[in-house]
């Protein structure tokens, strides 16, 4: 079966009963959720005009897919920025976004994070690595001082006296 955009082989079975490639079976998902979520949905035209052709997230420089199986994290999405403008990323990108106030996520530099307790923009060598993590940066959320300070206010918490 042909995709009906594009005439490449189709892939992806919709509802509808057409068969489309990876590349329109993501557009009509991209387009379907920011209907459900009372977003500006972008067009067609906008999506095959703007999509990045070297498939490279603009802000961590991943490798992006089309589907996301089996990695998640380098499913191409788009971003509708707090500003009004609407951008690809990873989804791994677009997750850590709503995290920042404003849209501060594009400002951070390379090679930097923001600790989640102080809230400072810190290199990367300022945090742990975390085994435990599977993110793309494998760091942990607190920087080594906040991560000091914390493990140092529950050991004062579990050894004081209960009343």
């Amino acid at each position: 079966m042909k995709c009906p955009k594009c005439e490449n082989e189709g892939t992806v079975r919709m509802g509808s009963g057409s068969w489309y490639c990876d590349k329109h079976y993501r557009f009509q998902q991209i387009r379907h959720s920011a209907h459900s979520r009372g977003k500006e949905v972008p067009s067609l035209e906008w999506l095959e005009v703007n999509w990045p052709k070297n498939m490279e997230c603009p802000a961590c420089h991943r490798q992006m897919t089309w589907r996301g199986h089996p990695e998640r994290a380098s499913c191409i999405t788009i971003q509708h920025d707090r500003e009004g403008s609407t951008r690809f990323l990873c989804y791994s990108c677009n997750v850590r976004h709503a995290r920042y106030p404003d849209d501060s996520f594009y400002a951070i530099p390379e090679g930097h994070k923001p600790c989640f307790d102080c809230h400072k923009v810190l290199p990367l060598s300022d945090f742990d690595f975390d085994r435990r993590s599977n993110s793309f940066i494998g760091r942990t959320v607190y920087c080594r001082e906040c991560s000091r300070r914390r493990r140092r206010g529950y050991a004062r918490k579990k050894t004081a006296p209960k009343l």
